[in-house]
């Protein structure tokens, strides 16, 4: 290695074993990525160094992983990596596979619940790299250039990812299995970037997000989940999301600028004053489904309980000729049925919803609003 640095050569590794622990404040990987910055600080690249040649092979590792913040334990198992970074200024390819397992017991003090839990079967997760750095240039040295990850999962337990959603999104605690496809590329050294999302499926997911649901845990049957989303820049593009579940389905697709990631710079992406920009939203909704697993978000009386009933909607946005943004919005229902205090209540009369609004200059113009049911009539428009 010291004689010639740019070719590393070949390594073999045979059942290595490593621990992370995943706390409310980071992790021992956080820690040593900050202690290595700090022992050594990133330099300004003053040579066009290419990066070294290696090839790598593990073979039945083992990661054991600690997440404090959920209080799981997990077992990352039969770990098989193959990577190969050649002399050449080719691809940089790897593969890697491995088994996730929950093992049973406490971790650190953030348990959740009382009662031991469910039963998590293993699940595993198979990935593809390759990539192609950008070729050294002008005192540069490679750059990230364009690459490709794709990620097949098979009965991956999403109990895995709770300490990481109870850290960085809230308290929620989705559990279940899911298999499919994820597809994520670059190019340009990362200045465009896509996700997609390939034959998503689950035969049951439940959500527990106390703040957000109370006591209510629903559960869904995804039947299929695909869809993309690319950022180029402050480009957003949201491509074809379609999602199928026993309660729901969902079409969306949006094209717009959007400043920054987070809900501010979307609520500035959809007010998108480009020619081609804009927003679409339909779905179907089983309300009869909704009731059932969501009663106490709904607010439900005890003795209620709706039997049918669908609701249909969609939204949509675009750019008229003068350059303001419309707004088409529907909702519609079938015929909804429930039993209260024992008897059957029906309304026969579907609900319909229609309303056209702009964006103007002066603010929000309303330019038609409809709605119609059993029990009233409603016709609107202005500011």
């Amino acid at each position: 290695l010291a004689q010639n640095q740019s070719d590393l050569g070949k390594f073999t590794v045979d059942e290595p074993q490593g621990r992370i622990v995943l706390r409310n404040d980071g992790s021992n990987v956080e820690d040593l990525i900050a202690q290595f910055i700090k022992e050594f600080p990133p330099q300004d690249a003053k040579s066009s160094a290419a990066i070294p040649s290696f090839s790598l092979t593990l073979t039945r590792g083992t990661i054991q992983l600690e997440d404090q913040v959920a209080g799981q334990r997990w077992e990352i198992a039969g770990v098989q990596l193959d990577a190969d970074f050649p002399k050449a200024q080719g691809s940089r390819t790897a593969k890697l596979s491995a088994v996730i397992k929950h093992v049973p017991g406490v971790a650190g003090k953030a348990a959740i619940g009382k009662n031991p839990p469910a039963e998590i079967l293993p699940g595993e997760i198979a990935a593809d790299l390759n990539w192609q750095p950008a070729r050294p240039a002008d005192g540069k040295p490679e750059a990230l250039g364009a690459g490709k990850v794709t990620c097949e999962l098979k009965s991956l337990p999403v109990e895995i990812s709770q300490g990481a959603l109870r850290r960085f999104a809230g308290d929620i605690r989705p559990a279940g299995a899911v298999t499919g496809s994820l597809i994520y590329e670059w190019k340009d050294d990362a200045a465009a970037q896509r996700l997609e999302i390939a034959k998503l499926t689950s035969p049951q997911l439940t959500v527990a997000a106390p703040a957000f649901l109370g006591t209510d845990k629903p559960a869904i049957r995804l039947t299929s989940a695909s869809g993309g989303i690319e950022i180029a820049g402050q480009r957003l593009l949201l491509d074809q999301l379609q999602i199928h579940t026993d309660v729901a389905e969902l079409s969306a697709s949006l094209a717009a600028d959007a400043p920054t990631l987070d809900l501010a710079g979307m609520l500035a992406a959809v007010q998108s004053a480009k020619q081609g920009d804009g927003l679409e939203v339909s779905g179907e909704i089983d309300l009869a489904a909704l009731a059932q697993r969501l009663p106490q978000t709904l607010r439900l009386r005890e003795d209620t309980r709706l039997t049918e009933g669908l609701l249909d909607f969609s939204l949509k946005s675009g750019l008229s000729p003068q350059g303001e943004r419309v707004w088409e919005a529907t909702a519609n229902t079938t015929r909804i049925i429930a039993e209260t205090a024992g008897r059957k209540v029906a309304w026969d009369q579907p609900v319909e919803f229609a309303a056209i609004a702009r964006h103007t200059k002066a603010g929000i113009v309303i330019d038609r609003l409809t709605g119609k049911a059993s029990f009233a009539t409603l016709e609107g428009e202005g500011t």
